[in-house]
């Protein structure tokens, strides 16, 4: 995966977008989102590293493969399907 480095133009449009967008997801990660134990196995997360906000409507719904699905859900399991693809080294 190729790392992005935004500039503060693209930190400007996303603000923007949140606060103008109906209907948005912010993820923001920092550095060394995870702590580790002395012996490499996972600890926790770091919460000072890691910030979601989201505010997606439930109000839209259309019909997908399986079966009605409203807005809410649909990106929330594209979020799932994506970090879980992540996860295997797809991304």
């Amino acid at each position: 995966m190729v790392e992005q480095k935004s500039s503060l133009f693209e930190r400007l449009k996303v603000c923007w977008n949140v606060l103008t967008k109906k209907n948005y997801i912010y993820f923001g990660i920092d550095k060394e989102p995870i702590i580790w134990n002395e012996d490499g196995s996972y600890k926790s997360t770091n919460p000072k590293a890691l910030a979601c906000f989201s505010c997606v409507t439930y109000d839209y719904e259309f019909n997908s493969n399986n079966g009605i699905k409203n807005l809410h859900d649909f990106v929330w399991h594209t979020v799932e399907e994506f970090a879980k693809q992540a996860q295997q080294g797809k991304y």
